[in-house]
């Protein structure tokens, strides 16, 4: 039955016996106080007797300015018991873990469901950081086999009734139990119902790894991956940092990463020491470059996901896998000495006649009183990962250059570096995985400064200090 009427004077009376277990739903006071426009809510009501009912309706004379009117349908049917029997995994489950467990109507898909039935679930989690989660489609007899769904959403609207047909959704629940009852009448039946109950981890594992010689893999992923979640929970925000001696560099690769369609204010951002980012991503599908050479002795991954608790179904699993691969540095060493007749070094592309697999480094020793610059005269972006150290090893304190990665072009006066005292160690480590077909980085250093040394202007004759070349492994 659906009815819209007037809503102050119009009135329908039901009379009848109702038979368990509707006979205490008090069905003619519900109709008689249920007037007005879009009563129904375009949900038809179904209504139960025994034997006989009588259906009165007094309409008034008042005017609207919308269509009135009613329409009931009146079917038999025969009464029998209920049955579960064409209830998939009936009952009362514990969801571990990972684990899918599968529900709904036996011969979905291929025939519909049989009349009487009572399906009762409740599938329920008592494990931290854990979110239960359903999938389901639904089809049947609008207007009297409906299933009551407790638990996905929070109070007051926790209590859901689907009837009719509902494409499949993906929903997250607010509680640790989520409950489902289904009944259908004698009358026409439908297609049924079909759906998945998931358990997924939502912890991130997130804190400080250290990486060392006798533990070089790691493996970052979105909570739940690997446990064969079809995707990540809401609300998530995720930091890992990881370290490693600087006398190695570490190799990442991302495997795999697919964010949540539509969802715009998921990130994955991977930064180095200085917080200079390398990649940062919200796309469904990513196109990027997927490998990376850190070499700062720090690499941090962050992920961060909406609040959204119902989703489209995942077409393919969301999330992403990070792996990281801590390897010795390949080290070039060079020795430059700065003195009155060479106080100026190239450390440009063309020193990279060893290869790209290889970090270039250079140790730097002004003259007495005097302090090295680095000029950089190409970007480093996509280049090459630099680091500076204020000393004469790794142990000195490493000199942000981040600023030298934001720029797309180094028009006008060069961008440089300079240290507190007399020596500097640069490490220059080509990027192995440069989709360019020629890298073309060019800098170099000098412990001249304008104003100090004015008989030698910056185009000196004699631009190399004294080299002492070896390999460092």
């Amino acid at each position: 039955m659906e009815f819209e009427t007037e809503k102050c004077c119009d009135v329908m009376f039901i009379d009848g016996i109702a038979p368990p277990p509707y006979n205490n739903s008090h069905a003619t006071s519900f109709i008689a106080h249920s007037r007005g426009r879009h009563v129904t809510d375009d949900e038809p009501v179904a209504l139960y007797f025994l034997k006989s009912l009588q259906v009165s309706f007094a309409p008034s004379n008042r005017t609207t300015s919308y269509s009135r009117g009613f329409y009931i349908l009146v079917d038999s049917f025969k009464r029998g018991s209920a049955s579960s029997e064409a209830c998939m995994n009936n009952g009362a489950v514990t969801v571990h873990s990972g684990q899918t467990v599968l529900f709904g109507t036996a011969n979905f898909g291929s025939g519909t469901y049989p009349p009487n039935m009572q399906c009762s679930y409740s599938f329920s989690s008592d494990l931290k950081d854990h979110l239960l989660a359903i999938s389901m489609e639904f089809e049947t007899e609008k207007c009297c086999d409906v299933m009551f769904i407790d638990g996905i959403a929070p109070p007051p609207y926790n209590l859901y009734n689907y009837q009719g047909f509902m494409q499949r959704t993906f929903q997250f629940a607010s509680t640790q139990v989520i409950t489902m009852n289904f009944t259908s009448d004698g009358t026409v039946q439908g297609v049924g119902f079909n759906g998945s109950v998931y358990n997924i981890d939502c912890a991130c594992g997130s804190g400080v790894y250290q990486l060392t010689p006798n533990d070089t893999l790691l493996q970052i992923t979105s909570p739940g991956f690997l446990h064969g979640a079809p995707t990540y929970c809401p609300e998530l925000n995720c930091f890992w940092t990881i370290k490693f001696p600087v006398d190695y560099e570490v190799m990442l690769n991302i495997s795999d990463i697919n964010l949540r369609t539509g969802s715009q204010q998921d990130q994955f951002v991977i930064a180095d020491n200085f917080a200079r980012v390398l990649l940062s991503t919200n796309s469904t599908t990513y196109y990027g470059p997927t490998r990376f050479i850190i070499t700062s002795g720090q690499v941090s991954i962050n992920f961060t996901s909406a609040s959204t608790m119902v989703l489209s179904p995942p077409l393919t699993r969301e999330g992403f896998l990070v792996d990281l691969r801590m390897v010795k540095k390949y080290i070039r060493r060079t020795v430059i000495t700065f003195t009155d007749d060479s106080f100026m070094a190239d450390i440009s592309t063309r020193s990279f006649v060893e290869g790209l697999n290889v970090t270039y480094e250079y140790s730097i020793t002004a003259r007495p009183g005097k302090k090295v610059t680095t000029h950089f005269f190409t970007t480093l972006n996509g280049i090459a990962n630099l680091e500076i150290y204020d000393g004469s090893d790794t142990s000195a304190a490493m000199i942000d250059t981040s600023f030298l990665y934001n720029l797309t072009t180094m028009d006008g006066v060069p961008m440089s570096v300079r240290s507190t005292g007399e020596k500097l160690l640069v490490r220059v480590r080509p990027n192995l995985f440069n989709t360019k077909e020629k890298l073309d980085f060019q800098a170099m250093v000098t412990d001249w400064s304008q104003g100090t040394h004015c008989t030698h202007g910056i185009n000196s004759t004699q631009p190399y200090g004294r080299e002492e070349n070896k390999w460092k492994e």
